[in-house]
């Protein structure tokens, strides 16, 4: 359960509005800025939640940089 809110977060980057849509924004903000509960999903996700974020950064680079948005496959080991 707590691995398909990471997941959730990298689907609502996908997004077709990058710029502007809210829940793209709050996506990016709760994969990319320390909060607890970024933290707490990771942990009870049992993830590295520094790993996590690296994926996140880079696609949110690729995003930034005029990038297509792609589908990232993130495997819970489920």
């Amino acid at each position: 359960m707590f691995f398909a809110v990471i997941r959730q977060a990298f689907e609502d980057l996908r997004t077709s509005a990058w710029n502007t849509n809210p829940r793209r924004k709050d996506a990016r903000d709760w994969l990319l800025h320390d909060t607890k509960d970024f933290f707490l999903i990771c942990t009870l996700a049992d993830v590295d939640a520094d790993q996590i974020r690296n994926i996140a950064s880079r696609y949110i680079a690729h995003l930034d940089q005029g990038g297509a948005p792609k589908r990232i496959i993130l495997a819970d080991g489920e």
